[in-house]
């Protein structure tokens, strides 16, 4: 797939350089080297300099995100150099990738009118997508659907927002969503898409990933990625063992405030069908490591992709994956995967009404929540508490914000009488 255009791509590498030295140059004048200088102290100390100018300035970390968003991205400059070792060509737009479809599956309705009700408040608040401006306006939106579908793992699969990954494939960029289960990464979401820049920052950060979960002992899990300007959601992944990028597909939505809803409905279901299906995967690989003790590479699909119904193509399942839990038991992780692929298996079943589509995915759900809850969370601050459904949550909020009233209204009845 290799592009005969490399050396047009090289020069618009080297030129973006040029123009960032030109830019820092215009606004002052600076010694000569003063760049490589500072670059030596690394980025920790480098970091802690940038802060105190910062400070000095009095500018916001606003402005400093705003500023680093309209600089030329260094990312594609980076791409350029790693595509020819993935045989891609160095201008994306030529690339036509193998297709890793996951089929979605259907959350409750009840579960979309809830998140629907939340969304509408969002926007009460921060306004419909067409003015939501800045990028934090539209991380705060996607949160309306992101919560609710990471909280039916019930803290086995954690958000680590703008979290830093340092490997020698990061882009330096903003990742605004980081899925991790028990130290393995899983899912990113990128809240951009100006064009080739972005796609090329998100396959940076999912090589990344990649590298990270073989220094968790996660090495051959596939990754995910979402690029979404929240108008567009473009669904990636990568293959850590045929070294390839997949695409999945891409869903659109309505910008007016009550279609964007009714759309985002399609979106929710992608996203938890694809972390559903990389927490499965996870699942499979731990039992396996457990039951082995020693890396395999089978060829053909992976049992979870056969569980999905997934199509490849040119793909190969993925080599053997290590976990660092094997102090646990692995009739814990049999049962979690048992159980989970009874919950894919209930989302499968065919329907014919709005009904069944609430029974049957209700039912499913309860299978995940027991699958989730048969392994250990990834904090150990949550405390005994371990809810499964919603009565269990509200009974539990009731109690705390009780407790809670009671103490504070004895308290102001023994400031009345001591008055």
């Amino acid at each position: 797939m290799q592009s005969n255009d490399e050396t047009e791509g090289k020069g618009k590498r080297s030129g973006k350089k040029s123009k960032l030295s030109e830019i820092t140059t215009s606004v002052v004048d600076l010694p000569k080297g003063w760049k490589e200088k500072l670059l030596a102290l690394g980025p920790d100390s480098l970091a802690k300099v940038l802060a105190e100018l910062a400070n000095d300035g009095q500018i916001t970390a606003s402005q400093i995100k705003k500023a680093r968003q309209n600089l030329p991205s260094f990312s594609s400059a980076k791409w350029t150099e790693l595509a020819p070792q993935f045989d891609l060509s160095p201008d994306l737009s030529h690339i036509i990738f193998d297709s890793f479809s996951i089929p979605s599956v259907f959350l409750p309705p009840s579960f979309h009118e809830t998140t629907a009700e939340a969304a509408w408040r969002i926007q009460d608040v921060y306004q419909e997508r067409p003015l939501q401006v800045r990028e934090q306006v539209r991380v705060r939106a996607l949160d309306a659907y992101l919560i609710p579908i990471v909280a039916l793992f019930h803290g086995r699969i954690i958000n680590r927002p703008e979290d830093p990954i340092t490997t020698a494939y990061s882009s330096g960029g903003e990742v605004e969503h980081e899925l991790v289960m028990i130290g393995g990464m899983l899912f990113f979401v990128i809240l951009r898409f100006r064009g080739e820049d972005d796609i090329a920052q998100l396959f940076l950060e999912l090589l990344s990933a990649a590298e990270m979960n073989k220094n968790v002992e996660f090495e051959g899990l596939r990754v995910y990625g979402l690029l979404t300007d929240m108008e567009t959601f473009h669904f990636y992944s990568y293959d850590q063992t045929q070294k390839k990028f997949a695409f999945d597909e891409m869903l659109r939505v309505n910008s007016t405030r009550e279609m964007f809803i009714a759309d985002m409905i399609s979106v929710t279901n992608k996203v938890f069908t694809v972390i559903l299906f990389a927490y499965t995967e996870g699942l499979a690989a731990i039992v396996k490591k457990s039951r082995e003790r020693r890396p395999v590479s089978p060829i053909g699909s992976s049992p979870t992709e056969q569980l999905f119904g997934i199509h490849t193509d040119d793909n190969v399942s993925q080599k053997e994956t290590h976990c660092a839990h094997d102090s646990k038991s692995t009739e814990q992780w049999e049962m979690a995967f048992a159980l989970v692929a009874q919950c894919v298996n209930k989302f499968k079943e065919p329907v014919r009404t709005i009904e069944d589509v609430e029974k049957k995915s209700c039912e499913a759900v309860a299978l995940l929540t027991k699958s989730v809850l048969s392994i250990p969370r990834v904090s150990d601050y949550s405390g005994e508490a371990d809810l499964s459904n919603e009565n269990e949550l509200r009974t539990l909020a009731r109690r705390v914000v009780r407790e809670k009233y009671m103490k504070e209204v004895e308290r102001h009845i023994r400031a009345t009488d001591a008055a």
